[in-house]
């Protein structure tokens, strides 16, 4: 199976044998995100009211939705992102620039919150996209504010490091349907809004390389941009690594 969601408050559940929606659960609050673990047996969803949410694929029809946060939370979520081994661990980003993980162990609790001393937040605007590394021990995030971070949130004293310089452009609209991060091994690929892929070497935080849009030599960059991103990893005698790009225009790249 595989499952979407969109501005219609609708996450479905579809059938790859048949390409036909099997379940459609309304959440009453257009969809910005939805993550599902290795196993399949959850999906953890970002709405645009303020309180994420978990669907237990077990038990979809029988009280299988689950509030993360049983308190008052006053900014809308925008993005979500469960850790790749300790799958019981899920990190959220909000329009006030929040990152927080929450603990599926610890039923409606805050496990921490990501923050520095200056403004209390991981972020000064819209935290849009969040991306583990393969084994779960940092957590990249982006905002609005122009800023990119990797995040130590295991470790007894929290780290962060900053990607690249500050740039405002890069990431300036709060929402758009497409992937900002994927994490390989000590890189860290970024989807901007400059219509390019910025790919940054994440132990010294410098820019490593870029990909531009294939038309954005000809035609103004702001109409052309990089929507998906995903990577295949050991092609050929486990060795190889192919990148594919969904693009803006009509055609899509590899």
């Amino acid at each position: 199976m595989f499952f979407t969601g969109s501005n219609d408050s609708k996450v479905k559940l579809w059938d790859t044998n048949t390409f036909e929606a099997v379940q459609e659960i309304n959440l009453d609050y257009r969809i910005n995100q939805l993550d599902t673990d290795n196993d399949g047996t959850y999906i953890v969803v970002a709405t645009e009211d303020y309180y994420p949410r978990i669907i237990d694929l077990k038990n979809v029809l029988s009280a299988g939705i689950t509030n993360l946060s049983a308190n008052k939370m006053d900014s809308e979520i925008l993005c979500c992102k469960i850790n790749p081994l300790k799958t019981h661990i899920v990190a959220t980003g909000d329009s006030q620039g929040n990152v927080k993980l929450w603990d599926l162990r610890m039923r409606n609790r805050l496990l921490l919150e990501l923050s520095h001393e200056e403004s209390r937040r991981a972020h000064l605007k819209n935290c849009n996209d969040l991306c583990w590394n393969s084994d779960g021990t940092e957590l990249a995030s982006i905002a609005t504010d122009g800023r990119c971070y990797i995040w130590t949130p295991f470790t007894t004293t929290i780290e962060r490091k900053q990607m690249c310089s500050l740039d405002l452009m890069r990431n300036k609209i709060k929402k758009r349907v497409s992937q900002r991060l994927l994490r390989f091994d000590d890189y860290l690929l970024c989807n901007t809004d400059h219509g390019e892929i910025q790919i940054y070497e994440t132990i010294e935080g410098k820019l490593y390389s870029k990909i531009d849009h294939p038309v954005s030599q000809q035609t103004n960059k702001s109409t052309n941009y990089f929507t998906g991103m995903t990577m295949q990893q050991n092609i050929a005698n486990s060795r190889g690594l192919r990148l594919y790009l969904g693009t803006s225009s009509i055609s899509n790249t590899e």
